[in-house]
């Protein structure tokens, strides 16, 4: 009976920590300002790292200073900005009355995606990003750009700038980002068409604007290039 006993106590209290560990897990996970997929990154490479230092006391008794050192070395690496945003917490709440600082997106990972040619997850990422504000016009244009720079997929491209336009109150960022279109049409798309039908957009949404000045002119260059093609 008592070794049953301590075997039901013991179940309990680990149930009881693996339940702590996931509850500690979600509020990090909501609160932190790494993404999500970067801070659980972060967890796996501590598990594998703390494995790989475990091991080597162990097995490695001579040596082990030499080959544990560098591991400590990289999980410094990993974890001291998380660290010293702990460490600023106390310090920042005296002057924000210990407020949760505003999530806004970041793109920065999603840039380093796209340096890496990592297309499909970079567009994931921005949308990880977006899901903070939907309409941000940074993430949406981003979003726009690997659509048709990288992924040639214009469809979609046209999508988030239509979408972009309808979110956005500022006329001149709406312009822009269908001047952006226009040119990526041109440049990744071979499709003057498409370009000329968003160009004459411009002119006739946004008249008498440096927006529709700068769409004329394209326009005027677009048709003397198809002009010229046609006389080939």
């Amino acid at each position: 009976m008592g070794g049953a006993n301590h075997t039901f106590e013991f179940d309990w209290r680990t149930l009881v920590s693996l339940g702590g560990l996931v509850l500690l897990a979600i509020y990090w996970l909501k609160h932190s300002e790494d993404s999500p997929r970067r801070l659980i990154a972060k967890w796996l490479a501590t598990a594998a790292i703390g494995a790989a230092i475990y091991f080597i006391a162990f097995r490695a008794l001579i040596i082990a200073p030499l080959l544990i050192a560098p591991l400590g070395i990289a999980l410094s690496v990993i974890w001291t900005p998380n660290l010293g945003q702990w460490l600023a917490r106390p310090l920042t709440s005296i002057f924000d009355g210990g407020r949760e600082p505003d999530q806004n997106p970041s793109y920065a990972f999603a840039r380093d995606l796209r340096c890496q040619a990592r297309y499909a997850e970079a567009i994931a990422e921005i949308h990880l990003q977006l899901a903070k504000r939907p309409n941000d016009y940074e993430g949406l244009l981003f979003l726009a750009e690997i659509h048709a720079a990288h992924c040639r997929d214009f469809s979609a491209a046209h999508q988030v700038v239509d979408r972009l336009v309808a979110s956005t109150p500022s006329p001149a960022r709406q312009a822009r980002a269908l001047l952006l279109l226009a040119h990526w049409y041109c440049k990744h798309d071979r499709n003057p068409h498409s370009a000329r039908r968003l160009l004459q957009r411009i002119i006739a949404t946004y008249p008498r604007t440096e927006s529709a000045s700068v769409a004329q002119q394209n326009l005027h260059r677009l048709d003397a290039h198809l002009r010229k093609v046609n006389r080939r």
